[in-house]
């Protein structure tokens, strides 16, 4: 049995699926026009590897965070909303049940996981949550436990205390 050989899809080709796919990550949603300097490529759906074919239903528009984070594991293929509640739930689970009741909530989290969040939030297009940080600072292990819902994480280093909301 002869060996496949891999060929980079054609320019026509690359600029079928770009427009298809509205010039965005069907990941992550993101544009060039909406986030200048953002790289687009054409991606397999189901890898070259595990036997994805050379065709336009199986090539996707990705940007390259996301074609990076995906590899050749379509397994890997997950939303950034996902990501967010990955985030959300590395930090509380009961965040995400508070909200999805409809609350705005008061977190008290690491200050890494809080930067973390904010950036894959703002990343999303649109944001999925509303927050918004507050003025009050803590330092250390169990630091204002009674402000809201904690880390189950704690690092004892700086928290964020912020207040999280759906933004719909």
């Amino acid at each position: 049995m002869a060996e496949r050989k891999r060929k980079p899809p054609s320019a026509k080709a690359k600029l079928e699926v770009l427009q298809r796919d509205n010039y965005s990550c069907v990941i992550c949603g993101r544009s060039p026009v909406t986030v200048p300097g953002l790289t687009l490529e054409v991606d397999h759906v189901e890898p070259f590897s595990k036997g994805g074919a050379d065709a336009l239903a199986n090539y996707q528009t990705l940007c390259r965070r996301c074609n990076r984070g995906k590899g050749s594991n379509a397994e890997l293929n997950k939303t950034l909303a996902a990501d967010i509640a990955i985030l959300l739930d590395d930090i509380d689970p009961k965040i995400r049940v508070a909200v999805a009741s409809g609350h705005i909530t008061r977190v008290v989290a690491n200050h890494e996981d809080f930067v973390r969040l904010v950036r894959a939030n703002e990343s999303h297009d649109p944001p999925l949550y509303i927050i918004r940080p507050t003025t009050d600072v803590a330092i250390g292990a169990g630091a204002l436990g009674s402000a809201g819902i904690r880390t189950v994480r704690d690092s004892g280093g700086v928290k964020a205390i912020f207040d999280i909301g759906a933004t719909q």
